[in-house]
């Protein structure tokens, strides 16, 4: 993790300021996971979620049944970023692996925040070599959804991120 990431995580149950090395980690990735079991929708989440995990866990060739074209999906996806400028501090809620940094300028700083550590591990190889970014580490926090992620960034998002 880069040092200016220790500006913006915060507790995820408080929302008090925290460094990154008084949070858990798990797998080497920051786990701000906070399970709330009673929560109305709690179990079709779960249903859901497991089955996204199982998907990812297997990787996403296995559940399609035929490797992606990553070369023309990542040409589309320049199109909109030739649209929508990225720069600044960029904060990517549900980033994934983190393609999003092949649109990006060198140098912008970059925060993924995503539930699903294990897509990091099963990432196609002609994936990584459409996405040249994916060779290189990046700031990755792991929380239980997304939701997860904007709702405990979402106080912070406007004092440190542009984009």
């Amino acid at each position: 993790m880069q040092n200016w990431i220790n500006t913006v995580v915060a507790d995820p149950v408080t929302k008090l300021p925290k460094k990154i090395n008084q949070l858990k980690k798990f797998n080497n990735y920051i786990d701000a996971r906070v399970y709330l079991k009673n929560t109305y929708g709690w179990n079709t989440w779960e249903t859901g979620q497991k089955f996204y995990e199982n998907w990812l866990e297997n990787g996403e060739i296995s559940i399609l049944k035929k490797e992606p074209d990553f070369l023309n999906s990542k040409k589309i996806e320049k199109t909109i970023y030739d649209e929508i400028k990225l720069n600044g501090r960029v904060l990517d809620v549900g980033g994934g692996v983190g393609t999003l940094r092949d649109f990006l300028k060198k140098g912008t700083e970059y925060l993924c925040i995503d539930p699903h550590y294990k897509s990091l591990e099963k990432i196609p190889l002609k994936k990584i070599k459409a996405y040249k970014c994916l060779k290189e580490k990046f700031n990755y926090k792991h929380s239980t959804s997304v939701y997860d992620g904007v709702s405990k960034f979402v106080k912070w998002y406007k004092q440190y991120y542009e984009s």
